[in-house]
């Protein structure tokens, strides 16, 4: 499982860093806006379906790299394949035949590795007048570890038995009945997650402007440690805490025997409840 060595950076540092992290690997899938367009109110628009299968043969991993777009990976027993569906769209504020010439332009690629299949999604750097986007819905097996990088997203992930890394620029970001690691970071956006902890592994959910609402079983094994900027701190009382220390802007300690990592931050509020 995955495994933080920041247990220890201070928030006002990790915090910092973000933008720097996420324009890094914004930069890497070609994208010279972040919010993959130029017209803020576009009047054409043209979309077009696409799907495509790979076969599962010793995978274990996914990795999707996305610009805009609502993206959902779920986890299905007995899955041996990887399922992509999707829509791309191009907005135009110049015309419909705009719109529709330029759809060309935006592609997905994918990529069947050793252990890996990767989806991209490539637009053009010059986006003036036009927004870009690709909404994906893809269906794997469940025990697949999944990696999702992206400049804009509103990201669901569903029933994964592995860990999840996350790094989004603007999101809001969903994590539903997930058994592994969770590592989000984002730079902007919500984080809304669900997630039961394996021994030794690490909850680490960062948002730089954002509220972060977190759901753990009552028998979680971690250590923990909450900061906030300027919200609040809410941590349900089925939450057992040893050594717990608490103050207006952060709450750390011991669940269980403390195997575990917990870290949490958020310009806004947190709130943590137990299942």
């Amino acid at each position: 499982m995955l495994r933080s060595n920041n247990r220890q950076a201070p928030y006002w540092r990790l915090v910092a860093m973000l933008p720097v992290i996420i324009i890094g690997f914004i930069s890497t899938i070609g994208t010279g806006g972040g919010d993959g367009g130029g017209d803020s109110d576009p009047r054409f628009e043209e979309k077009e379906p696409f799907s495509f299968e790979v076969t599962v043969v010793n995978h274990d991993q996914f990795k999707l790299q996305g610009v805009n777009g609502e993206i959902t990976i779920t986890g299905k027993s007995g899955a041996d394949s990887v399922m992509v569906t999707g829509i791309k769209r191009v907005q135009s504020s110049i015309s419909a035949q705009d719109a529709k010439e330029h759809l060309q332009e935006l592609k997905v690629d994918w990529e069947s590795l050793v252990n890996e299949v990767s989806v991209e999604t490539t637009q053009p750097k010059d986006t003036a007048q036009r927004n870009y986007g690709i909404d994906y819905t893809i269906t794997q097996p469940k025990y697949f570890k999944i990696q999702v990088d992206s400049a804009n997203a509103i990201l669901t992930l569903d029933s994964i038995d592995n860990d999840v890394t996350v790094n989004i620029a603007n999101a809001e970001v969903t994590l539903m009945n997930i058994h592994g690691s969770a590592l989000v970071h984002l730079a902007n956006g919500t984080i809304d997650g669900e997630v039961f902890l394996p021994l030794q592994g690490t909850i680490d959910l960062k948002s730089a402007t954002g509220d972060i609402h977190l759901a753990i079983p009552e028998n979680t094994s971690a250590e923990f440690s909450a900061t906030t900027f300027f919200g609040s701190i809410n941590v349900s009382s089925n939450l057992v805490f040893q050594d717990e220390v608490t103050t207006s802007t952060s709450h750390s300690g011991t669940l269980g025997s403390g195997q575990g990592i917990i870290s949490l931050g958020a310009m806004g509020d947190i709130s943590v409840s137990g299942l």
